[in-house]
């Protein structure tokens, strides 16, 4: 949006914003991120007005008072939406799977270029096969490249697991995500955020794993766009580089984590075996 006019509170707690694209007037909502109205009208130097209780939009145009209805379903959100990021999805994630007698819901995340991490729930019955978005996180101020998941434990109402969101202006999210068992829901609450410094704003984390070592602490491995590998701890809710690998002349792609070995795969081609401390082992060469 690129001018803001003022904003409104529908059924109680949903937030919408209404202002002005180029061309257009829109009404943006907080809750789900997207564009839920918009009117080519020429723009916010014409005279117009706005009504949520009257549900009507009016501008001055060629003379010509225009009026225009604005849909109930847009105040409800209760529309389809024809995507379910508003950019290219970058990366996508298997949560958990619960199952009951009569269905089955299979929990995913998926992470885009539009900078948000959506959770999502696959409900599969007899009959149907439905996918609700359960909840949207917009802590990424740069697009989402990188996702992983790491499970923590198990109960009678929940499964429990920990989630990495990796992406553009060396952000690292990491949430804490309870799955529940007795309906398609979940409750997300962030653990740790970092952000790289000033100077490596324009390096992107790439991928990230995490994983648990032998004393039980919380570590993350993230390929970067400098052509270095970073480990990182997460201890009392913050983030801390604990160690760097050297500068290496291409960009890391993807990684992985497999008996105690930190895997990275390169743009040169070639594989990469390091232990945690960032000790080289092996290279390998598998790709042109």
């Amino acid at each position: 949006m690129d001018w803001i006019e003022g904003c409104n509170v529908v059924d109680g707690n949903k937030l919408f914003f209404h202002g002005f694209r180029g061309n257009k007037f829109v009404a943006w909502s907080k809750y789900s991120g997207d564009d839920v109205f918009s009117v080519l009208c020429g723009g916010c130097h014409r005279s117009w007005g706005f009504s949520v209780k009257h549900s009507k939009f009016v501008f001055l145009k060629a003379g010509t008072i225009n009026i225009v209805e604005i849909p109930y379903e847009v105040k409800t959100e209760s529309l389809v939406s024809t995507s379910l990021h508003s950019q290219q999805i970058t990366c996508v994630k298997f949560l958990g799977r619960v199952e009951s007698s009569d269905s089955s819901t299979s929990y995913i995340v998926t992470g885009a270029d539009d900078t948000k991490v959506i959770i999502s729930a696959i409900v599969r019955s007899q009959s149907t096969t439905k996918l609700e978005v359960l909840q949207i996180l917009d802590d990424h101020s740069s697009n989402v490249r990188s996702l992983a998941v790491l499970p923590v434990k198990e109960n009678d109402l929940c499964l429990e697991t920990l989630l990495f969101t990796a992406g553009g202006r060396a952000t690292l999210n990491v949430y804490s995500v309870q799955l529940m068992k007795t309906s398609a829901k979940c409750l997300v609450k962030q653990v740790a955020s970092f952000e790289g410094e000033k100077s490596s704003s324009d390096m992107r984390y790439m991928s990230v794993v995490g994983w648990k070592d032998k004393s039980g602490e919380t570590k993350v491995s993230l390929a970067c766009s400098d052509g270095r590998l970073r480990v990182a701890q997460i201890q009392q809710n913050t983030i801390n580089i604990s160690s760097s690998s050297r500068e290496y002349e291409h960009c890391f792609l993807t990684l992985t984590y497999i008996n105690q070995l930190i895997i990275a795969g390169s743009t040169n081609g070639k594989l990469y075996f390091m232990t945690s401390s960032m000790e080289e082992l092996l290279t390998h060469k598998c790709h042109q």
